[in-house]
C-alpha cells in the first residue's frame, strides 16, 4: 500500500474478469493537477479512454492532452495499464516518456500536463439482512 487506500492486487484479482473484478474492488483515477484536480474518475468499463475531444470516454479541458490521448484498460493478470495512442505530449511516469506501463494501485503518471493516481480499494461485504415477520 502506498497510500493506505489501495493495496496490491496481483495475488487476489489475478484471472479475474472484468465483471468480476468489479464486483471485488472498485477502481478509480484522481486527477492530481490541472484544472480538474481533486476530481475521482470511477473505472467502469474494461477500455477508458482519456483525452480533450468528445470521442473520448473521459474528456479533461486542458491543451496539453490530446483528442484521444491515452488508454487505461483492464489486464486480467489483475491490474491496469495505461498506454499511448499516439499523443503529441505522450505519456509519463517517474518523469520518463512510456508507450504503456502496467500500474500498481496508488502508482501516479501523467498525460501531458495533467497528473492522475489510480486508486483501488476493496468493496466490502453487503451486511446481511434479515426480514422480520411477527405473527399476532
Amino acid at each position: 500500500m502506498r497510500d493506505g487506500l489501495t493495496r496490491n492486487l496481483r495475488g487476489s484479482a489475478s484471472g479475474l474478469s472484468f465483471s468480476e473484478f468489479r464486483q471485488a474492488f472498485e477502481s478509480s483515477l484522481v486527477v492530481l493537477s490541472g484544472a480538474a484536480a481533486g476530481t475521482r474518475l470511477a473505472l467502469r468499463q474494461p477500455r477508458t479512454v482519456i483525452g480533450r475531444g468528445q470521442d473520448a470516454d473521459v474528456r479533461i479541458a486542458d491543451a496539453s492532452l490530446s483528442r484521444q490521448h491515452a488508454v487505461v484498460e483492464y489486464v486480467p493478470a489483475g491490474g491496469f495499464r495505461v498506454r499511448d495512442l499516439g499523443s503529441t505530449n505522450g505519456v509519463t511516469v517517474d518523469g520518463r516518456r512510456v508507450d504503456a506501463v502496467d500500474l500498481e494501485p496508488g502508482d501516479r503518471f501523467a498525460l501531458g500536463e495533467v497528473e492522475f493516481q489510480l486508486l483501488v480499494e476493496e468493496r466490502e461485504d453487503e451486511p446481511e439482512v434479515y426480514e422480520l415477520t411477527l405473527d399476532s
